[in-house]
C-alpha cells in the first residue's frame, strides 16, 4: 500500500512537470514568434530596437541552460572612425611625403645654380685678371714700338729701302752694335764667358766715338761704382795686349787713363811689392772724378762688364 501512494506521487509529479512545460513551451514559442512579427513591421526612427537588435547578434558564448547565444555586432560608426583615422593618418603620411620630396628637389636646385653662380663669379674675377694682364702686355708692346719706331721709322712709308738695327731687351743700341752694362760682378774670365753665353763678347773699343759714348754711358749707369771690364788682356804675353777677337792692340792705340793718385799712366803691371806675381793682366774702363779712360788691374777681382753683340737688321718700312 505505501509502495503504491509512493509510485502514484512520482507520477502525480511527473504529470505536474509535463504539464509545466507544455504550458511554458507554446508561450515561449508564442512569445518569440510575437517579437519576429513586431521586428518585420517596426521601422526605428532614431535608434534601433533593442529586441530586434537581440536577434541579429552571433552566437559568441551559451546560456545557462546550454543554448548557444548571439555576439554583438561592431556598431557600423565605430569601424566607420577607424577608417577615417586611418584614411587621415595615409593622408597626412602623403602631404609629408610630397613636401619632403618637394624640399629636396628646391634644396639640390637652389645648391646647384649657387655654385654656378659662385662659379660664375670665379670666371669673372679670372676674367678681369686677364684681361687686366692683356692690357698690361698691350700698353708694354705699344711703348715698345713707339721706342723702335723714334730710333727706325718701321711705320713710315717714306723710308722704303733703308735698314734699321734693333738690340734685345736691356742693350743698347750704337753704330749697328748692342751694349748690356752688367750690375752684378764677375772675374775677367768669368765676364767673357758671360757675355758669349749671351750671344756677345767683353766689348772691343775700336776708335774715339765709341770709346766716348761708352765712358758717358759708365758715368751715367755706373752709380758709385763706374768701373767696367773690358774684352783686352795681355796674360799670354806680358806687355802685349789682345782684344778677344784675337786681334792685337797697337802701342801707338788705346786711352789709357791716368791714375787718380799721382798722375801716373796706366798700364803699369802693379805687382804690389810681389804680393801679386801675377801683376795686371786685364783691362777695365773707369770714369774717375778727374780722368777717364783704360786701366790695368789684376784679372781675378770681381767687376762689372760691358757685353757687346752685332744689332739684329731689317727693313725699316715693314
Amino acid at each position: 500500500m505505501a509502495n503504491m501512494e509512493k509510485e502514484n506521487i512520482y507520477t502525480s509529479l511527473e504529470k505536474h512537470r509535463e504539464s509545466i512545460y507544455d504550458i511554458l513551451g507554446p508561450t515561449r514559442d508564442r512569445k518569440a514568434g510575437h517579437m519576429d512579427d513586431f521586428c518585420k513591421t517596426w521601422k526605428p526612427k532614431a535608434k534601433s530596437n533593442p529586441y530586434c537588435s537581440m536577434n541579429d547578434m552571433k552566437p559568441t558564448m551559451k546560456t545557462s541552460i546550454g543554448v548557444p547565444a548571439e555576439a554583438p555586432e561592431t556598431p557600423v560608426h565605430v569601424n566607420n572612425k577607424g577608417c577615417r583615422f586611418k584614411l587621415l593618418l595615409s593622408l597626412i603620411c602623403i602631404l609629408v611625403l610630397v613636401a619632403l620630396v618637394g624640399f629636396a628637389v628646391y634644396y639640390f636646385t637652389y645648391m646647384k645654380k649657387v655654385v654656378q653662380e659662385k662659379s660664375c663669379g670665379q670666371n669673372y674675377t679670372l676674367f678681369l685678371e686677364e684681361n687686366k694682364d692683356l692690357q698690361r702686355e698691350v700698353t708694354q708692346l705699344k711703348e715698345r714700338v713707339t721706342a723702335v719706331d723714334e730710333a727706325c721709322p718701321v711705320r713710315s712709308t717714306s723710308v722704303q729701302g733703308q735698314t734699321c738695327s734693333v738690340c734685345p731687351y736691356g742693350w743698347m743700341l750704337f753704330n749697328s752694335s748692342c751694349y748690356f752694362f752688367s750690375t752684378d760682378y764677375l772675374k775677367w774670365n768669368e765676364s767673357q764667358n758671360h757675355c758669349t753665353s749671351v750671344g756677345g763678347y767683353l766689348v772691343i773699343i775700336e776708335d774715339e766715338e765709341e770709346q766716348n759714348i761708352l765712358t758717358a754711358l759708365v758715368d751715367i749707369k755706373g752709380a758709385m761704382d763706374k768701373s767696367y771690364w773690358i774684352g783686352l788682356t795681355d796674360q799670354k804675353i806680358e806687355g802685349q795686349y789682345v782684344w778677344v777677337n784675337n786681334k792685337t792692340l797697337k802701342s801707338n792705340q788705346g786711352f789709357w787713363g791716368k791714375k787718380e793718385h799721382d798722375s801716373g799712366k796706366d798700364p803699369d803691371n802693379w805687382t804690389d811689392n810681389g804680393k801679386l806675381p801675377a801683376g795686371e793682366d786685364c783691362v777695365h774702363i773707369q770714369k774717375t772724378q778727374r780722368y777717364s779712360g783704360w786701366y790695368d788691374i789684376h784679372c781675378e777681382r770681381p767687376l762689372k762688364r760691358i757685353c757687346e753683340g752685332a744689332a739684329a737688321t731689317f727693313p725699316a718700312h715693314v
